[in-house]
């Protein structure tokens, strides 16, 4: 579990904004700027990803849960059933015993 209930794209907000310049006179400047900004948007689009793989996690484990209450659900009725049958049949054999004897005595 998480510490923090920011979302990583939430610390991208909270950095501060890049210093503009005047890029004509600093041509190294501008190819740092280039890179840092490239970088800031694959960091943007790597969190954008994890957070849509998150979601379609947590879809996918919800509908599983679901999926194991029913299922748990049927299971427990299943057994209950065959309880019942059981009983039933065992019933059934008794009084098949008891119609034996009572044959037999005859």
């Amino acid at each position: 579990m998480r510490r923090s209930s920011k979302r990583p794209a939430d610390f991208l907000k909270d950095l501060p904004p890049i210093p503009k310049f005047k890029f004509d006179d600093h041509p190294m400047l501008a190819r740092e700027y280039e890179r840092t900004v490239r970088l800031q948007q694959l960091a943007q689009e790597q969190n954008e990803k994890m957070e849509k793989v998150n979601r379609e996690r947590k879809f996918h484990q919800q509908n599983a849960a679901s999926e194991l209450h029913v299922l748990s659900t049927q299971w427990k009725e299943l057994c209950q059933k065959n309880i019942e049958i059981r009983v039933v049949s065992s019933q059934i054999e008794d009084q098949i015993q008891d119609r034996r004897r009572e044959a037999e005595k005859k």
